[in-house]
């Protein structure tokens, strides 16, 4: 499936050219407006955030034709094994590739986790 490479490579299981994501990929999460400019692929790629990231379990998938939800747990290498945030995206997919990501997530804490870093 296309959005689950992003998934993996998100817990570096795959290299950064096996993730399907147009150049002006659009990644923001739920409240804020997206962003479709070239480059935006390289700039999440690169993106430091991710390398804190120890494991993706509990997924589940919903598929409608160019739609893909998913919802899953998430932990950090600074404390693996131990749920840290859920989240649920949404992928939009455009000629087989990315498109669009839109995410809402919690902290174990409770917060957002834009505001809990």
């Amino acid at each position: 499936m296309i959005a689950n490479s992003y998934l993996e490579w998100s817990v570096r299981k795959i290299p950064a050219d096996q993730v399907p994501l147009a150049d002006d990929v659009a990644s923001y999460e739920l409240g804020q407006s997206p962003s479709f400019k070239a480059g935006n692929r390289k700039l999440l790629l690169s993106n430091p955030d991710y390398d804190l990231l120890e494991a993706i379990s509990v997924r589940s998938w919903n598929v409608d034709g160019d739609t893909a939800w998913a919802i899953y747990d998430g932990s950090l290498k600074s404390n693996p094994g131990v749920t840290a945030f859920w989240v649920i995206e949404r992928f939009t997919i455009k000629d087989g590739l990315i498109r669009e990501i839109l995410a809402a997530c919690k902290s174990s804490r409770g917060a957002s986790c834009s505001s809990s870093s």
